[in-house]
């Protein structure tokens, strides 16, 4: 009987956050307007989201030290390429986030407000709010999505476009191989990550967009559309 599998403890958990964070946006749309509201359901999101990141960025620095953000963004930005990574956000209207632009310069706001909310609740609860909320869990699909040791638990969950048999097969073999896997769009129900490299293109008035060579899954693609032509 094999051990039980943490990485697929770590699969569950972003599925249980997602579910906190989707229920939240049946009452609470995700616009503009409402980005700076604060509530209590936000926070075991943010401070969960945070502490799964900061989990994974430990066990891929395989020393068991402690080690600050800024240090987190020196050791693994060449192997993740955080940096410019795009993911899309499933609300209407589609987003395209960027949570950790700039990290390797400054500690990003909302892992700021994560370690306010962690060290004093009653002081920093204003800091919960819903964008930084999003932003948080939005970092830790990319974390995940981008962290190869994912791959297996990945495929289980089914967040891979299986429709896309060309990428589907390249996948497969890139694991018997042990090489790098294709570049493949990350799923769930919220959020879209790039497994590797972007999807994201800019237009020239710098507007993003989404590049047509990637194979996404029939509902991701309507959000797309929307997006683009709606």
């Amino acid at each position: 009987m094999r051990d039980e599998d943490p990485l697929h403890f770590i699969v569950s958990n972003f599925r249980s956050l997602e579910s906190q964070l989707m229920d939240c946006m049946e009452y609470i749309p995700y616009i503009r307007q409402n980005m700076d509201t604060v509530s209590p359901k936000f926070v075991p999101i943010l401070i969960e989201s945070c502490s799964i990141i900061d989990s994974i960025f430990s066990h891929m620095a395989s020393d068991n030290g402690h080690h600050h953000f800024k240090k987190f963004s020196m050791m693994h930005e060449e192997r993740l390429q955080l940096e410019e990574a795009s993911s899309l956000l499933l609300v209407s209207p589609m987003q395209i986030l960027q949570p950790f632009k700039g990290w390797t310069r400054v500690q990003p706001e909302w892992w700021r407000a994560y370690n306010k909310v962690k060290h004093d609740r009653i002081g920093n609860y204003s800091a919960a709010t819903y964008i930084y909320t999003v932003l948080a869990l939005v970092g830790l699909h990319q974390v995940i999505a981008r962290s190869w040791i994912f791959l297996e638990n990945l495929m289980k969950a089914g967040w891979f476009n299986e429709a896309d048999t060309e990428g589907w097969l390249e996948l497969v073999g890139s694991r018997h191989a042990c090489s790098g896997p294709p570049d493949l769009p990350v799923e769930t129900k919220l959020v879209v990550s790039p497994i590797r490299d972007t999807f994201i293109e800019s237009t020239d008035g710098n507007c993003p967009v989404v590049s047509q060579e990637w194979k996404f899954s029939a509902r991701v693609t309507n959000y797309i559309w929307d997006h683009e032509w709606g």
